[in-house]
């Protein structure tokens, strides 16, 4: 094996079948080596996204350009209305005290943004 820094366990702790492996860059490309020969390597879902987030930070250390996509926020129907009910309350109250358009339009993005952080 290579570093002992740069060695992880393919398999939970103490797992029957765990085994070192490295991942790292070598001559421009990301290796994953394994202290032995596999059939194949299954994963817990915590030790899959650690060994995951691996291959991106080496990827990325080799010049990858990485961009991670997330799947559309799914908002309800009922979150919807409160916050076009948000916003349409930011716009009156700003627009009756004669604020700027720019301000108002500020103020309902900063509105509705942190309602959906909530």
């Amino acid at each position: 094996m290579s570093d002992p820094a740069d060695t992880m366990r393919a398999g939970a702790e103490g797992a029957e079948g765990a085994i070192e492996m490295i991942i790292a860059a070598e001559n421009g490309k990301v290796i994953q080596r394994f202290e032995r020969p596999m059939l194949y390597v299954a994963y817990e879902r915590d030790n899959a996204a650690h060994v995951g987030k691996s291959l991106i930070d080496t990827a990325v250390s080799i010049g990858a350009q990485v961009v991670i996509k997330m799947p559309p926020r799914k908002i309800s129907k009922e979150k919807i209305e409160a916050l076009v009910t948000r916003a349409y309350h930011v716009h009156r109250s700003m627009t009756e005290k004669h604020r700027a358009p720019m301000l108002i339009a500020q103020h309902v993005v900063d509105s509705i943004l942190s309602a959906l952080e909530s």
